[in-house]
């Protein structure tokens, strides 16, 4: 009698939306992912690792991902959506072999990069005084 070995690879949501995060955090014009500035410059004060904005829906050989960003005021957001989904589909599936079949671009917010920087620097300033003091 012979045995068949059956091997799998699996990955975990939050595999994938690590990766597609960092892929549409490489793309021009998205300054955020998330639903709010405020709230990314949080998470990123707290160290989570959750992509936060991003929610992936994985299959056996397939996924679907959903994404909340905020992107740059002045920046055409067609071609942004256009490469947030060439970036994040081409990542995905090197490096881990799935099939992107959706990428869904949701903007939440618009923001000029300076009000951006302003927002993220009074966000950390905030944050290493409320340290400070604990």
């Amino acid at each position: 009698m012979t045995q068949n070995d059956v091997n799998t690879l699996t990955f975990d949501a939050n595999v994938v939306e690590d990766i597609a995060n960092k892929a549409v955090l490489s793309v021009d014009g998205v300054l955020a992912t998330q639903g709010d500035a405020f709230d990314k410059v949080q998470d990123a004060v707290s160290k989570t690792d959750e992509a936060e904005g991003v929610d992936a829906e994985v299959g056996e050989v397939e996924v679907a991902i959903d994404l909340d960003i905020i992107v740059e005021y002045g920046k055409e957001i067609p071609k942004i959506q256009s490469e947030i989904v060439k970036t994040v589909s081409h990542d995905v599936n090197k490096s881990t072999g799935l099939t992107v079949v959706e990428v869904n671009v949701n903007v939440k917010d618009i923001m000029k990069l300076e009000d951006f920087k302003k927002v993220q620097m009074k966000q950390f300033s905030d944050e290493d005084n409320k340290s400070d003091k604990q």
